[in-house]
């Protein structure tokens, strides 16, 4: 249910961002922009205008066939006189862009969904009282050995309480906050990139985008 609320959440402000723009459809690839329509153009513009807030990112080829993309060129619009025989290559989802967004701008959210659905690892706490009940019955034998006066037998059984009290000491050290906090930015980056694959394959089917592959 956590996981529902909070998709509905991101992809209702997602769609704040889309019913803003022209209408929308597919726009040609590899082909001169100024043999775009208007409706076209506009479109265009609009998406790079909001490509910020629609975490997208378009490439494009100049005239003399070099690759541009929004995001190492600041382009803010384009002019269908100066850029006309520029070429739209192809416009793809941010994924990794949307995902750092959701760890630091939703980072309440997704740390509950991280305590909500990553396994705990529940064998230390195993492991802590196998050296609890260790240490026990190595004290209970050592009173037995004592009483039966059976040194060796006492010395046996501080051995294993020695022992038992560095095993529980290395469990704790293990499960220091430093560890902690190292399995809790991988479970955040998990659950992060989780949503933003969601989320982009949404808006590559609203927004008639490019799929990721190697040549973009």
């Amino acid at each position: 249910m956590l996981e529902q609320d909070f998709y509905k959440k991101i992809n209702s402000k997602y769609n704040s961002e889309i019913v803003s723009l022209p209408e929308l459809q597919t726009l040609p690839r590899s082909e001169f922009i100024k043999n775009f329509t208007d409706a076209q153009f506009n479109l265009l513009n609009a998406l790079i205008e909001n490509k910020d807030n629609l975490f997208i990112l378009l490439n494009f080829e100049d005239e003399h066939g070099q690759e541009i993309n929004s995001k190492d060129t600041k382009i803010e619009k384009l002019n269908i006189q100066i850029h006309e025989k520029w070429k739209l290559n192809a416009i793809i989802f941010e994924y990794f862009s949307y995902s750092t967004f959701l760890s630091l701008y939703h980072s309440n959210e997704i740390q509950l969904l991280v305590n909500e659905y990553i396994a705990k690892d529940s064998s230390s706490d195993f492991k802590k009282w196998g050296c609890f009940l260790a240490m026990f019955l190595a004290i209970v034998f050592a009173v037995f050995c004592f009483f039966i006066q059976d040194k060796m037998g006492v010395y046996l059984s501080i051995a294993t309480l020695l022992l038992s009290i560095v095993w529980y000491i290395s469990i704790k050290l293990k499960n220091s906050n430093k560890n902690k906090e190292k399995e809790n930015f991988k479970n955040t980056f998990i659950i992060s990139n989780y949503f933003s694959a969601q989320l982009g394959s949404y808006a590559t089917d609203q927004l008639y985008l490019d799929e990721i592959n190697e040549d973009i």
